[in-house]
């Protein structure tokens, strides 16, 4: 039996284009697999510069800002310190009562004209400071043109005896030699027994010595100006036991008290009078010292009479 074999015919040029294409198929994937490679790439890289910027922004924004702050401070600093809106013109000075205001504004060393922002105020508030009477400066800038200067005075409560007189502080601090001529002396109570070599060899143990007689001649001259005038004190001397003698200052009675502080003066002081009142009115000129200070017979006490 004879087989009949059909031979199926092709067309060459569907053939040839299959055969492109299976040949084609494989390489337009690869690039399509290169071109979404590149895209993703470009993608990743476009967010990751994004990211970048977006991070950076408050930065560079902050940085921007920073410098053109910076450009406006100088420029304002400089109109501040050349602008002639700014010229010292004037001065005001407070709290002086034994200094002239001209003689402060010299110490100060601030001249007309100066800018009031150049001005180094701490160290104007130091020179006035180093002024005798002056305790402490405040000196403060009023705009556009004027200089205020506050000075706050020491207070002479006495004048202490150390090689000549010297005004002294509430604090015990010597500030400066008295001036008879201007009167600063007039009225003040002296204390003694101290001499000037005391305050270079330790002058904050000097100052507190004075310190406590002056609060014990504050409390007692308070006290004796109200009740028996009499007994107001005119100086007090320092012994070297620290016993304090006291003397009125009417007659210069010397009252010799011995170690006492400020708590006990009212005590000392009712002694004192009683025992002055004591002496016959006739008797009492006469009288020069009385001693308080007896340590063993605290109701014991002895006076001293003129010969």
């Amino acid at each position: 039996m004879m087989a009949r074999i059909t031979a199926q015919r092709t067309d060459p040029q569907v053939g040839a284009g299959a055969a492109v294409r299976a040949r084609r198929r494989p390489t337009t994937g690869r690039a399509n697999r290169r071109r979404r490679s590149l895209r993703e790439l470009l993608g990743a890289a476009w967010r990751l510069v994004g990211a970048v910027v977006v991070r950076m922004l408050p930065a560079t924004l902050a940085t921007l800002a920073l410098v053109a702050l910076g450009g406006a401070l100088f420029s304002g600093y400089r109109f501040l310190r050349t602008s002639p809106r700014f010229a010292i013109a004037r001065f005001e000075v407070h709290g002086t009562n034994h200094m002239a205001e001209a003689d402060v504004v010299a110490v100060a060393g601030v001249s007309l004209g100066g800018n009031i922002f150049a001005l180094d105020v701490e160290g104007v508030e130091q020179r006035l400071e180093r002024l005798p009477w002056v305790r402490q400066a405040s000196v403060s800038r009023q705009l556009p043109d004027t200089l205020e200067i506050e000075v706050t005075e020491r207070v002479a409560v006495a004048a202490v005896n150390a090689d000549g007189l010297y005004l002294v502080d509430a604090d015990g601090r010597l500030f400066k030699r008295g001036d008879t001529k201007t009167g600063e002396l007039m009225g003040l109570p002296v204390i003694s027994g101290l001499d000037r070599a005391a305050f270079g060899d330790d002058e904050d143990v000097a100052a507190a010595a004075i310190a406590r007689a002056c609060a014990l001649l504050a409390r007692w001259n308070q006290l004796a100006s109200a009740r028996a005038a009499h007994a107001v004190i005119g100086e007090v001397r320092i012994e070297h036991d620290d016993a304090y003698t006291l003397y009125t200052r009417a007659g210069g009675i010397a009252l010799h008290v011995g170690v006492i502080d400020a708590e006990q003066v009212e005590a000392m002081l009712a002694k004192f009078t009683a025992s002055y009142e004591a002496v016959a009115p006739g008797e009492r000129a006469a009288v020069r010292a009385l001693y308080l200070d007896n340590q063993t017979r605290t109701n014991y006490v002895t006076v001293a009479f003129a010969k």
